[in-house]
């Protein structure tokens, strides 16, 4: 599991879904996800029942956290533009001519 930063790393590389700031994935995974993430030089420090199994550490963390993080939010501020146009549409179906006319002027 990663959480916060982290999360949105996996999510925006592994397009892993983050809920409540943490990022999980099968353990079966794992190797998958060390190997692209040492590819990309991404930090890694991972432990599997109190002990380190893995430590890579380079310096592109950041870098790839500033897309993520864009990513992220990017891809949430859209699911929630679409949560309330569905919403404005099922409590008004009349909105959807007015919707139709908006899209159609883009």
């Amino acid at each position: 599991m990663a959480y916060e930063d982290d999360a949105m790393i996996l999510n925006y590389l592994f397009d892993y879904q983050v809920k409540d700031d943490v990022a999980g994935f099968p353990e079966i995974a794992l190797d998958k996800v060390l190997n692209e993430l040492k590819e990309r030089q991404v930090n890694v420090y991972v432990i599997k029942d109190e002990d380190e199994i893995y430590d890579y550490i380079d310096n592109t963390y950041q870098d790839i956290l500033y897309y993520a993080k864009k990513n992220y939010f990017e891809n949430l501020n859209s699911r929630l533009l679409l949560e309330e146009i569905a919403f404005l549409l099922k409590n008004k179906p009349e909105n959807i001519r007015k919707l139709k006319d908006f899209v159609n002027e883009l």
